[in-house]
């Protein structure tokens, strides 16, 4: 599809529709641009379905760590994965997605590149990309801290998108954070400045 096709379909839809649900065909047609226009002009006043990924990764969850799927949608049953318009753009990445950052009552695990920090952390993390590059073989905690250094991420999508089992992927945080090379906030109070 087009971009005027996307956004006809959008013209067409918001009279009627408090809640986007975008056809496979037409999500996997946005582009970043394309996106952003949707999410400027229809963000504030409308809701979206998740995409298929992101509601099968959130079943994941379900089956995975209970407690943060019912702290994201407790209340929700009936129509579970409706989010604001405003998140679309974050949703182009497969292997970012719907951002898990401000849990109430589960311990939050959100990383940005601001909260990689520490003595050496950039001279690992330089390391590490080196490695990458060269096509070596990098450990789960490897891993992590490039994720972490070039974009935000949660340790769901991560541990998911990478096919980690979830404790090995926390444990990875463990490790990173007694090496000083990654700063792990708990609470969403305590990420908030670090949130855009």
């Amino acid at each position: 599809m087009t971009h005027d096709d996307i956004m006809q379909w959008c013209a067409n839809a918001a009279p009627t529709h408090q809640v986007f649900d975008f056809p496979e065909e037409l999500f996997h047609s946005l582009n970043t641009e394309t996106a952003l226009e949707i999410s400027r002009i229809y963000g504030a006043r409308h809701l979206m379905v998740l995409p298929r990924r992101e509601q099968e990764f959130f079943a994941w969850v379900k089956e995975h760590d209970a407690d943060v799927w019912t702290d994201l949608w407790s209340g929700t049953e009936e129509a579970p994965y409706v989010v604001s318009l405003a998140f679309l753009p974050a949703l182009l990445d497969p292997s970012r997605g719907f951002p898990i950052c401000d849990l109430e009552n589960v311990e939050n695990y959100f990383f940005v590149p601001g909260l990689v920090q520490g003595e050496n952390a950039q001279d690992f993390v330089e390391a590490v990309r080196e490695r990458f590059l060269a096509k070596d073989k990098l450990t789960v905690e490897q891993v992590l801290a490039l994720e972490c250094s070039l974009s935000p991420v949660d340790i769901w999508h991560f541990a998911w998108h990478h096919g980690i089992a979830l404790s090995r992927a926390k444990q990875a945080v463990q490790q990173l954070v007694e090496e000083k090379i990654l700063l792990h906030l708990r609470t969403s109070a305590e990420l908030a400045d670090y949130i855009e």
